[in-house]
């Protein structure tokens, strides 16, 4: 098997060689295509990927494949989708980055393959396939690996700047479960994609980003919807002692959470459009603009009671959950709160008639899970204070019972 091995390489290496940039060579070499696809499946089984001798093997066949159709549309046409999803799960950063290119390839400038992810049966498990490679990729230190990720990022960029994303998050989603893994990586790597810091790069057309927002307002809704009932259950149980209301499923709901709260910032952060105020706050737009304001206070509220406070300098994790899905969780929600408000007497006032007010004093404070809390929530009450006096009255009127050293005798 080794002497096989050896030579399967060996003619792998000259057939990759051979067919670099030349069209004749590209056509010839297509017709051991399936040949090539046979060794890939045999190197890709269980039982040689456990023996772990395959990977050069599956690396080189990938890099020969990529070669053979590279700029060739006719070849592209043909070899797509045969069998790339089974190639990019190996766990080889090597082959995944010769499966990347060799995907980037096949996709880049063209707008019906990309469609493909979205319209057939089996593009959903490529994308699935995808997604769980960069997860795996993501934390990775070494420089193959980091090669890896950066062909596949500039992949995910084309689905981004060919309004894929929308379509592509509801396809691999599971009937029944709000947010699966493969949703958090997607939304991990379109909270990368929008970053300000990344604002010079974004080729996304007006109608893409219009596209994104409506999707991730839809998200934040339903994730929101599932914590907001998720807490309340917990809550009701800790005093009861009811444990089995209690949602192991929540730390990785409100991970997801505050992924796409981040995504919706940057949206707001695009200073000539208003993006996200359409769909989150506009009185006119799609759904009635009073339940949506109040939202926003109405989570943080119920999160303020769920997260215990700061005590002593340290913090206690919630009741039975696992503390770092919350992380950054208030934080960011306050921050995109007083984002909305800025400037808009119409959402201050809705705001402050929902009870948000007070939710956003009771979180100008400290809080080692979310750093610059108290900066942001300062920020948010400036923003609903400005410009607007029957808010500032009403923050008038909340006066401290007591002064914590001085405590008022009756």
């Amino acid at each position: 098997m080794e002497t096989l091995r050896s030579l399967c390489l060996s003619l792998a290496k000259f057939t990759r060689n051979l067919v670099a940039a030349v069209p004749e060579n590209q056509s010839q070499a297509y017709e051991n295509e399936p040949s090539i696809r046979q060794l890939l499946r045999h190197y890709t089984s269980y039982t040689e990927i456990s023996k772990g001798e395959s990977y050069t093997a599956t690396r080189i066949l990938t890099q020969t494949l990529a070669n053979i159709v590279t700029s060739n549309e006719d070849l592209i046409e043909k070899l797509w989708n045969s069998y790339l999803r089974r190639v990019i799960s190996t766990p080889d950063a090597g082959t995944a980055l010769a499966s990347f290119v060799l995907i980037l390839n096949c996709l880049h400038g063209s707008l019906p393959r990309m469609a493909f992810l979205t319209t057939s049966l089996s593009g959903p498990r490529l994308c699935i396939t995808y997604l769980d490679r960069m997860a795996s990729l993501f934390d990775a230190a070494d420089g193959e690996s980091t090669g890896a990720f950066e062909i596949g990022y500039r992949i995910f960029s084309d689905w981004v700047e060919g309004d894929l994303i929308p379509a592509i998050y509801t396809r691999i989603g599971i009937a029944e479960e709000v947010v699966t893994p493969h949703h958090t990586t997607l939304l991990k790597l379109l909270d990368a994609y929008l970053q300000p810091s990344n604002r010079g790069h974004i080729n996304a057309s007006r109608q893409c980003l219009w596209r994104l927002c409506e999707m991730t307002t839809t998200v934040f809704f339903s994730l929101g919807d599932y914590t907001q009932q998720s807490i309340q259950r917990a809550l009701g149980s800790y005093k009861t002692q009811q444990l089995e209301e209690l949602d192991l499923l929540l730390p990785k709901v409100c991970e997801a959470l505050v992924l796409v709260t981040q995504c919706l910032i940057s949206l707001t952060l695009f200073s000539e459009e208003e993006f996200v105020f359409c769909y989150l706050c506009s009185p006119t737009y799609r759904a009635p603009s009073t339940e949506h304001v109040s939202f926003l206070p109405e989570t943080l509220r119920l999160l303020d009671r769920f997260l215990p406070r700061i005590a002593l300098g340290k913090v206690a994790p919630p009741p039975a959950a696992d503390p770092k899905g919350f992380s950054y969780l208030k934080r960011d929600l306050v921050r995109l709160l007083g984002i909305l408000v800025a400037d808009r007497p119409a959402v201050q006032d809705r705001t402050r008639n929902c009870g948000g007010i007070p939710v956003i004093l009771n979180l100008c404070v400290m809080d080692d899970r979310n750093p610059y809390l108290r900066e942001h929530a300062i920020f948010a009450l400036r923003n609903l204070l400005h410009g607007n006096l029957e808010n500032q009255a009403l923050v008038k009127e909340i006066q401290p019972l007591e002064d914590w050293e001085n405590p008022i005798v009756g």
